[in-house]
């Protein structure tokens, strides 16, 4: 794996000089794992692919596969084993042999310099995941704790805590150690997870507890929203200093430059070519558990598509997007079966958009697509229970929505829906 190598000990890996490289790597990889994997090599010839030109030209695999099929190269020696996070009820696997250890450690080191993130400098560390034990496999895990060992750690705590089998966050009790290294001569990083560090900012500015920290504090951020999608923040509300404008979200700016969108080719990569067949996208929010959500996920669909038609005339099909951990639940898939599944679609904003009606319940989806100045119907047949969960930023019987707490009376919103 020569290019491998080399490409790891890129002296800049933030230069565009390395693209060359990297596409050399790619494709020596890509040989490696075809003549080493038989399960990969299939793939690969399914797909008609031998020897691609370029990177781009390589197969993109669902990590959904790797959760249901380990997938590893013959005659490698792994060392160290870890799994994803398992937020979906699945977890995928992958294994470190001692080349790409190596190769991963140099280039661990060659990003710390860069960053400034080694120090002799003892300091606190709070960490916004999975405290480290002896069960938990999982790599954000590992490398969490790993990444404790850039300075002398004083203290390591975690937000999320293991008891009676599971996780949970402790808020509170991450906050009062801030406040109490707010005071300590020593600097405290922060590093994990952007979601519960968000949160965690939002309830100290909710109770307005504003603190300086000491001099070589840090915030360190990594991994995804996939828990929270509804409630992804943009870079900026992390980063501003300053007044923060309620200006929009950029995510919607394809709304007011549909012009220069190709809503044909969105149509056509979900199925729906016709266009004069209407589109209602039925997307609700993922409950606390998937037990939970496939449970309240109810909705008639044909009844609701029939009802539709009445309504506005013309054909409608129904689009149904779940939160990615419901994605691939048998279930769900077989309650809506009759229905085009887009959970997986790539750009939430695009189905928006193609969007004619949006069925959701608590989903700030619904503000997204308000901008549009389309239909929306709010499904909320487990009120009570969202509301002594989870609670809302403003009483439902504000939003400007029809709203229905049962089938029945979602049909009659529908009938007596006025534009």
């Amino acid at each position: 794996m020569k290019y491998r190598r080399l490409l790891f000990w890129v002296k800049d890996p933030y230069s565009d000089s390395s693209d060359e490289l990297f596409t050399k790597a790619v494709k020596e990889n890509f040989s490696y794992c075809v003549s080493h994997c038989d399960d990969y090599r299939r793939i690969c010839e399914n797909l008609g692919i031998s020897s691609p030109s370029d990177a781009s030209g390589l197969p993109v695999i669902p990590t959904l596969l790797f959760k249901k099929k380990q997938i590893f190269n013959k005659g490698c020696i792994p060392l160290i084993k870890a799994t994803s996070s398992g937020t979906s009820g699945r977890k995928s696997m992958v294994a470190f042999d001692t080349g790409g250890l190596l190769c991963g450690l140099k280039m661990v080191m060659r990003v710390s310099k860069l960053r400034n993130l080694l120090s002799p400098v003892p300091c606190h560390y709070i960490i916004m995941g999975y405290k480290h034990h002896r069960g938990n496999k999982t790599a954000v895990t590992k490398t969490a704790f790993g990444a404790t060992f850039f300075t002398p750690a004083l203290s390591r705590n975690y937000i999320l805590t293991y008891k009676k089998g599971g996780y949970s966050p402790d808020f509170d009790r991450i906050i009062n150690l801030i406040v109490s290294h707010s005071r300590s001569r020593f600097p405290t990083r922060f590093m994990g997870f952007p979601a519960y560090t968000y949160f965690l900012l939002r309830i100290m500015d909710e109770r307005k507890i504003y603190l300086k920290m000491p001099k070589g504090s840090r915030i360190m951020l990594g991994g995804g929203w996939k828990q929270f999608y509804a409630e992804q923040a943009d870079k900026n509300s992390f980063y501003s200093h300053g007044e923060i404008l309620e200006c929009g979200s950029p995510r919607n700016d394809l709304m007011f430059n549909s012009d220069r969108v190709d809503k044909d080719k969105i149509r056509h990569s979900i199925g729906v070519d016709d266009r004069t067949v209407k589109i209602v996208l039925y997307a609700p929010t993922f409950r606390r558990t998937i037990e939970n959500s496939v449970k309240v996920y109810d909705l008639d669909a044909d009844r609701v598509v029939k009802e539709l038609r009445k309504k506005f005339g013309g054909s409608f099909v129904m689009l149904v997007r779940f939160h990615p951990n419901l994605c691939g639940n048998t279930q769900l898939d077989i309650l809506y079966s009759d229905c085009i599944q887009v959970t997986d679609y790539v750009d939430v904003q695009e189905l928006l958009l193609v969007a004619d009606v949006l069925i959701t319940d608590y989903s700030s989806i619904l503000w997204d697509f308000s901008l549009q100045k389309k239909p929306v119907f709010l499904y909320q047949n487990d009120e009570q229970e969202n509301l002594d969960d989870r609670g809302f930023y403003s009483p439902l019987c504000e939003w400007p929505y029809p709203r229905a707490h049962n089938l029945e009376n979602l049909y009659r919103k529908i009938a007596e829906f006025e534009e």
